[in-house]
């Protein structure tokens, strides 16, 4: 005959509760009934109540009966210690058997059963004795950790039901072991012999510290969970608290935030120069021209990422449009390689692993590059500031205060602020520098002697700000050459770089000029 099922629509739980509530109807007359949350919380506790009377009972029947009654317990706990003599020194049953053939082994065989039937009825009650001392001091209760994990997480329905197998267990156990100790004599010696504490007691223990490792699980997932959605809400509180900061501090060295991004700046820089400077119309006819590009200037040693451990370097290109664009016209052609390597940088693919780019052009987009009047420097470096104090917020928060109180002094201060925010930058780190058409910013009011022309004036400045920086630099400058006319080739920008040299201490710094480089034509086309 086939085992009875539930109803499809019955809850197992459910189903179990109410079996382990008619059970406990029929040993005990006192029932708490109640349909609130606590209800299994309370049919545990009295499950539990019922047990431990019902033991306090047996006890007191033992102790009201004759001498022979009280004879059976003190044998049924001399067998338990005869069992664990028998198991120390289990080569006696052959010695048995050598002394006689015939009954030996039976009279040996006879007492291991009555020995395992004293130590199976001692082992019961032990078991259920350090069970529920277990249980109900540390896991039941009000104070109890299945209360505490309830509470912790009064939402979550997977932890409501793994924490109701776990009271659903313990109230089966005491239920099992109520009635157990309401029986006869007679029953509980059949009970030893029929189903040792391993096949009951000790399975239904393990069952039930299964649930209750179910419901720790539960709670660690839960927490972590947590703790990372509480991270998670820590970390946007506070990127958006650092970044409310920063377009404070862009408001007030009056730039948009929005051109302070790199990545911005980059992108409207390279759709600028997309296709600018493929055809040039001479004449009759059309040419087709070499692009620049990072293999160009690989292929003639002017890029070496690589370069010393510690040393830094300044590349400086200057040069000529091929002659007339139908697209790039105000434009300059050495102008792409500065995107190319500055999102080279930002994928972290320049010398080192740890680099960071400061990337600006004053010619990014229709409006700027059409525009007669330049870009003050001190837009320059206000971006380049905004954009170091991106990088990092530790970094951010020790130079905040600092860099606010720099920003009501005068203009020229930003420029030590900079140097500043370089100096204290990680040493072990590596920073690009790159500026696109520095032809097209217009130095600070009396930054630089009269007699220097604006180019030189605002390089030298440059120089200044990056050779007291702690990391690895590389400066990228590109200018148009005709912006800047007092240099047109090679000696001159090294005649002014020996000066730089020595007036600003750059010998870590190793140069790499081309100057007037004048945009190649491949073929007729």
């Amino acid at each position: 005959m086939s085992a009875p099922t539930l109803p499809a629509n019955e809850d197992p739980q459910k189903a179990r509760e109410a079996k382990i509530t008619a059970r406990l109807s029929k040993i005990s007359k006192q029932q708490n009934v109640t349909q609130d949350s606590k209800r299994l919380q309370l049919l545990t506790h009295s499950a539990v109540d019922e047990a431990q009377q019902q033991k306090t009972r047996l006890h007191e029947r033992r102790l009201a009966r004759p001498c022979f009654a009280k004879s059976s317990v003190a044998l049924q706990e001399f067998m338990s210690t005869i069992s664990q003599f028998m198991k120390a020194y289990s080569g006696l049953n052959e010695v048995a058997k050598g002394v006689d053939s015939q009954y030996g082994g039976l009279v040996t065989g006879a007492l291991s059963v009555l020995v395992q039937i004293g130590e199976n009825k001692e082992g019961r009650e032990s078991a259920i004795t350090d069970i529920f001392d277990e249980l109900t001091k540390s896991w039941i209760g009000d104070a109890g950790r299945l209360s505490l994990y309830s509470e912790a997480y009064p939402t979550s329905l997977r932890m409501e039901d793994f924490i109701a197998d776990v009271y659903l267990g313990i109230a089966e156990l005491a239920v099992d072991s109520a009635e157990y100790y309401s029986r006869p004599p007679y029953v509980r010696f059949w009970q030893a012999i029929r189903r040792p504490p391993k096949l009951g007691i000790d399975r239904k223990a393990d069952e039930i510290k299964k649930a209750i490792h179910e419901v720790v699980s539960e709670g660690n997932a839960l927490l972590n969970r947590t703790n990372a959605q509480q991270n998670k809400v820590l970390e946007e509180n506070r990127a958006q608290q650092r970044h409310d900061q920063i377009a404070h501090m862009a408001r007030e060295l009056d730039i948009s935030l929005e051109l302070a991004d790199p990545g911005r700046m980059i992108a409207q820089c390279k759709a600028l120069h997309a296709n600018a400077f493929e055809k040039a119309v001479r004449r009759k006819g059309t040419k087709q021209l070499q692009q620049i590009s990072l293999g160009v200037l690989k292929d003639l040693h002017l890029y070496n990422p690589s370069g010393k451990p510690t040393e830094s370097s300044v590349l400086v290109l200057t040069g000529l449009n091929y002659d007339l664009y139908e697209t790039g016209r105000d434009l300059c052609w050495l102008s792409p390689v500065t995107t190319e390597i500055a999102e080279l940088y930002q994928k972290g693919q320049g010398s080192e692993s740890m680099s960071k780019v400061l990337f600006h052009s004053p010619c990014r987009d229709q409006a700027s590059r059409r525009s007669t009047k330049k870009e003050p420097f001190n837009d320059c470096l206000s971006r380049f500031i905004i954009q170091i104090l991106r990088w990092d917020d530790k970094y951010f928060s020790q130079n905040r205060q600092s860099i606010e109180d720099d920003i009501k002094h005068s203009k020229l201060q930003r420029i030590k602020t900079l140097q500043t925010l370089l100096e204290g930058w990680h040493g072990s780190d590596e920073v690009c520098i790159i500026i696109d058409r520095l032809d097209g910013i217009a130095p600070l009011d009396g930054d630089r002697d009269s007699d220097e022309d604006e180019v030189s004036g605002l390089l030298e400045t440059i120089l200044e700000v990056v050779s007291t920086a702690s990391c690895k630099i590389r400066l990228i400058v590109t200018v148009d050459s005709s912006g800047w006319p007092q240099v047109r080739k090679d000696a001159d920008l090294e005649e002014r770089w020996n000066i730089w040299k020595k007036r600003n201490n750059l010998q870590r710094f190793s140069p790499l000029f081309k100057v007037d480089w004048q945009q190649p034509e491949i073929q007729d086309w």
